[in-house]
């Protein structure tokens, strides 16, 4: 199982992929739609279940949460998650996509 973890700020995504236990360097990616592209490009070339977590305590987190929602070559047969920390009362939601 692939794990990456995404903290995002208004400017610039900081993420790291752990991929069979081995964990990259820190790669950064601007907020935007362009670099958005890019780690979808670098997620579709996972093979297995890919979990994102994303630190989601603003709103900077929904452009990319809606964009990785919307990629349908992301939905393998195995389950995709994006797991958000959503703001209000810390709660931890869940959206599968």
């Amino acid at each position: 199982m692939n794990h990456i973890g995404v903290d995002v700020s208004s400017k610039e995504l900081s993420v790291v992929m752990s991929v069979n236990g081995r964990h990259s360097r820190v790669q950064l990616f601007e907020n935007k739609a362009e670099d958005h592209q890019r780690l979808i490009a670098g997620i579709k070339k996972l093979s297995g279940e890919t979990i994102v977590c994303m630190e989601a305590t603003g709103i900077h987190h929904f452009d990319l949460a809606v964009t990785l929602s919307r990629v349908e070559s992301i939905n393998r047969p195995l389950k995709n998650y994006l797991c958000c920390r959503c703001g209000v009362k810390n709660r931890l939601k869940m959206l599968i996509y």
